[in-house]
């Protein structure tokens, strides 16, 4: 036990606020820097040690329609309430570098009948996440991709 303590350690959380809207005051504010959008937007508010961060949902998914979908991260403010469509509050891992030592001994705790996966086995990514989920199958004897004859695949 006291293994697993030590690898699956938590140095604490940080929690943020997500709010997804139609409309983000600042990308849409008239200012100079609104005419350059792009998937990802980030603010550094002077007098602020946070950045505020936007995606935007519709052109990341490539969606159609007049209506636009934005989360915005570390900026309540910036939002008009209005155009709220809901607020989520997550909450993310600290990395220390303590813990980042400790992921080293994830590997360790796996069997033949259990073996853990998880965004926390790199930096908190969902590629992280993904890809020790592929490890963990494949710890359990899974194959992935699976082969497939050539007679089976389909033309894109």
């Amino acid at each position: 036990m006291p293994l697993h303590r030590g690898a699956l350690r938590s140095d604490g959380a940080s929690f943020s606020v997500a709010v997804a809207s139609s409309v983000c005051t600042w990308l849409d504010a008239g200012r100079p820097h609104c005419r350059a959008r792009a998937s990802w937007n980030y603010l550094v508010a002077p007098n602020n040690d946070g950045v505020l961060v936007t995606y935007d949902v519709t052109r990341l998914m490539r969606l159609d329609g007049p209506r636009r979908f934005l989360v915005t991260l570390g900026g309540r403010d910036h939002v008009d309430p209005a155009t709220v469509l809901t607020e989520m509050t997550y909450s993310h891992p600290m990395y220390t570098p303590e813990s980042v030592a400790a992921q080293q001994l994830l590997p360790t705790l796996d069997d033949d009948r259990v073996a853990f996966a998880g965004a926390y086995h790199g930096w908190g990514f969902h590629e992280d996440g993904a890809a020790s989920g592929l490890r963990a199958a494949r710890r359990l004897g899974a194959r992935w991709p699976a082969a497939v004859r050539s007679a089976e695949a389909v033309a894109c």
